[in-house]
């Protein structure tokens, strides 16, 4: 069996999840095979993202869904932010705000949630 080298990333994240939070800086710890452990620094205000954090309510299910369906959600911040930095991250975006504009259109273009709907799809039929 072919072995496959194993990026490996740490986020400091919110309520210890991978999520980036707003209110502080975030780090990230990156580091490729065979090189040393990078430190990352983001911070929100450079990209025009709010300092607020997403409050984690009962609604978050339906939160999560306004912002896959191009609706207003307290949680749309919080998904370019985190969007944006993982396409950056794993090369899909050149940088981190071009990573926010790319989620921002597949949120608004369907994307997002066509790819939701695929994953469902797969985990169904398990």
């Amino acid at each position: 069996m072919r072995s496959i080298p194993l990026q490996i990333t740490t986020v400091k994240g919110l309520e210890g999840s991978c999520d980036l939070p707003h209110d502080r800086p975030v780090i990230v710890g990156s580091q490729l095979p065979g090189q040393e452990l990078e430190r990352i620094f983001l911070r929100h205000q450079d990209v025009g993202i709010t300092n607020q954090n997403p409050l984690m309510t009962e609604n978050l299910s339906a939160e999560l869904q306004k912002v896959l369906t191009n609706q207003p959600s307290p949680l749309t911040e919080t998904i370019l932010w985190n969007g944006g930095f993982y396409l950056w991250h794993c090369g899909m975006a050149a940088d981190l705000a071009t990573g926010i504009a790319q989620t921002t259109t597949m949120l608004q273009n369907g994307q997002a949630l066509a790819q939701l709907v695929k994953i469902q799809e797969v985990v169904k039929n398990l």
